[in-house]
């Protein structure tokens, strides 16, 4: 019985040998039981016959009817492994083993170019040499979920989504590629290093969805394209030092920025970078600083959501686009000496933002600083034109723009601390552009000829605006402003006065310097008859018939009398 019980310990031992030095093999080893033929071009058919063959190796020579019989048979009989090591073979055409599912594993040692879609969706296989291939061509190995080693060491070229989906690919060395392109290697999820020392450009998504790779070294890399590396969570590290280019212009919303959502990113190397393109580092949540010297344009969203980013250099960008360092929350200050054009929303809610200075800009576009609920420091000398709320909700106290002619609605809206401000040049204020301002105690705008609708509505502090050009005062202009008590207006001819103005206002002073410079006619709204008489009020509007209260419902237009 022992006798017995030894011999089946000594056979499972052996299996187990031989079970695992099988699986130590290299994935290319065919195995002892296969077939080979020594073919002559178009002669495999007769050659193979009848015969079923698993492990086929074909050499001598072939020809396009050859393949094309091969093709079938391998999806005939199952062929788990090929070798065709014979001429005829340099190129291989599209689609001619795709859907093979029965192939393991593949070594074309004479082949040269792999054409569209070869072996798409051969979904069985492991394994794949080419020695001497130089063009893989789109699709090539596309949806070949199980295909795990690569050997193209000739490649010079990868097609747009050659590796698409290779879900088992974990490490690729392509040393001689200049070019991949577009998905390349798009959602390759189990790849988590890739080597590729001479590539010279990167396509659109390349390798979008790789969701394990690591670290990235591209040291010839000239251009990387849109969405090339977005999505990529674990990646911590980007390495492009000759890339002047990254990323392009398209609109975000259908191409993703190169990093966009690399949530692991850290720390990128672009050094020679002279533009970023859309959403190119968007959502990247842990990138902490960014030092990029000669970068010149900076596209929408570049930084957006950037919430670990706290320093960055950038001294030589003079244009960026729409929403670049929104809600980039850590950032603390924000100097860009050779700015001279923004898009809109640029720093907008960047909560920790406490400074700015921006010496060349001319204009601020809608929403620039809005929501900066930190920011208290501008250096703006040169603007002379900002957007709608480009300040709106601020921690301003003052704001000095000697060049400003015109602003935007709601620009310093909700600016609960604003109380000195310096717009000597401005024309017109937007609506509701003080609105909410609650510290504002008094303002002067020398050169302002209209106001429009709630510019300063809610200034509960506001108790003299002095405004010796204004025609115009807009409906609700001074509304809520309780402590009002001096108003001054140039008072023209044709000048008009919107609702719930007038109500609010005790002592109104009307200037006309073409006949009274500065003159003060000291008018209450309760006395009409005290006006010189030089001057009278006509109604255009409403029910005011020349006694009692002003009508808070009517506007009104002031004339010259003669």
């Amino acid at each position: 019985m022992n006798k017995y019980k030894n011999t089946l310990i000594a056979l499972f031992l052996i299996g187990a040998f031989n079970l695992l030095s099988a699986s130590g093999k290299n994935n290319y080893e065919q195995p002892n039981d296969r077939t080979v033929i020594e073919n002559s071009a178009g002669t495999l058919a007769e050659r193979l016959g009848e015969i079923s063959v698993r492990h086929l190796r074909v050499t001598g020579s072939v020809n396009s009817y050859d393949l094309l019989f091969l093709s079938s048979y391998i999806r005939q009989h199952s062929v788990i492994s090929l070798e065709v090591n014979a001429a005829g073979t340099e190129v291989i055409d599209n689609l001619l083993f795709s859907g093979c599912h029965s192939l393991s594993r593949v070594i074309l040692p004479q082949t040269v170019s792999i054409s569209n879609a070869a072996f798409y969706k051969c979904t069985g296989l492991i394994a794949v040499n080419l020695p001497k291939a130089k063009i893989i061509g789109q699709q090539a190995f596309a949806c070949c979920d199980k295909l795990s080693h690569i050997d193209i060491p000739a490649a010079t070229e990868i097609g747009k989504e050659a590796f698409y989906q290779c879900s088992a690919l974990a490490t690729i060395d392509l040393p001689r590629v200049v070019t991949t392109g577009e998905k390349a290697f798009y959602e390759c999820r189990s790849l988590k290093a890739i080597g590729l020392p001479m590539v010279k450009s990167i396509g659109r998504e390349a390798f979008a969805h790789c969701c394990n790779l690591r670290s990235v070294s591209l040291p010839q890399a000239k251009e990387v394209e849109n969405g090339a590396f977005a999505e990529c969570a674990l990646l911590t590290y980007f390495d492009a030092p000759k890339a002047t280019k990254v990323g392009g212009n398209e609109d975000i919303s259908g191409n993703p920025g190169v990093f966009s959502n690399c949530k692991g990113l850290k720390e990128i190397v672009l050094s020679e970078a002279v533009e970023i393109g859309n959403g190119a580092f968007s959502g990247c949540i842990n990138l902490c600083s960014i030092v990029l010297p000669k970068v010149r344009t900076l596209g929408n969203m570049a930084f957006k959501e950037c919430r670990s980013l706290i320093f960055f250099s950038l001294p030589e960008v003079k244009a960026m686009g729409s929403e670049a360092f929104s809600g980039c929350v850590e950032i603390n200050s924000a100097f860009f000496p050779k700015l001279t054009a923004m898009g809109k929303s640029a720093f907008s809610n960047c909560t920790g933002l406490i400074s700015v200075s921006m010496p060349r800009l001319t204009q601020l576009n809608e929403g620039t600083f809005s929501g900066c609920s930190g920011l208290e420091v501008v250096n703006l000398p040169l603007t002379q034109t900002i957007g709608n709320k480009a300040f709106f909700k601020t921690r301003l106290h003052s704001i000095d723009l000697p060049y400003v002619t015109n602003t935007g609605d709601s620009v310093f809206a909700h600016c609960s601390l604003l109380n000195s401000v310096g717009l000597p040049r401005l024309k017109q204020v937007g609506k509701a552009a003080f609105y909410n301002c609650t510290a504002l105690g008094s303002i002067t705008l020398p050169e302002v000829t209209s106001i429009d609708n709630d510019a300063f509505s809610n200034c509960l502090q506001l108790c003299a605006a002095i405004l010796p050009q204004t025609t115009d005062i807009g409906n609700r202009a001074f509304k809520g402003c309780v402590l009002l008590k001096k108003l001054a207006i140039a008072g023209r001819e044709g000048s008009t006065i919107g609702q719930n103005v007038l109500s609010v206002i005790p002592d109104l002073f009307l200037t006309e310097p073409s006949f009274v410079s500065s003159q003060e006619l000291g008018a209450r709204w309760g006395g009409w008859g005290n006006y010189y008489s030089r001057y009278k009020w006509i109604k255009v509007h409403g029910n005011y018939k020349g006694k009692g209260a002003l009508d808070d419902s009517a506007s009104y237009e002031m004339t010259w009398a003669k």
